[in-house]
């Protein structure tokens, strides 16, 4: 993954599986993560695919936070859900605590 961010911003690690549709990535945060790091782990995620350039988060939909991440390390699952043109839809999770919908403007 080519992120163009720095620490204490650049949350996604590793990439841990790659297919066609769904990635899985470790991310790692400097403390326990709010629910804005972890959208942003998952946007920045989404260059596991690697058919993206330089890309903005811009939307976040259909966000549950069922309960509060206790732990700096977590592996975040996204999958393709919609392209067209320069859009593109994702839907992430974490296991038992996150899941939502993030669009992505790549330029």
């Amino acid at each position: 993954m080519n992120l163009p961010h720095l620490p204490p911003l650049l949350f996604a690690k590793e990439i841990i599986y790659r297919g066609s549709e769904d990635v899985k990535v470790a991310c790692e945060f400097p403390y326990i993560p709010t629910l804005p790091m972890i959208l942003e782990a998952a946007a920045q995620a989404s260059s596991a695919f690697g058919d993206q350039q330089e890309g903005f988060l811009v939307s976040a939909s259909d966000i549950e936070y069922v309960q509060k991440i206790e732990d700096m390390k977590i592996e975040i699952s996204i999958k393709k859900e919609f392209d067209m043109q320069n859009m593109h839809m994702f839907s992430f999770s974490v296991e038992n605590f996150t899941k939502g919908k993030f669009t992505i403007y790549v330029k």
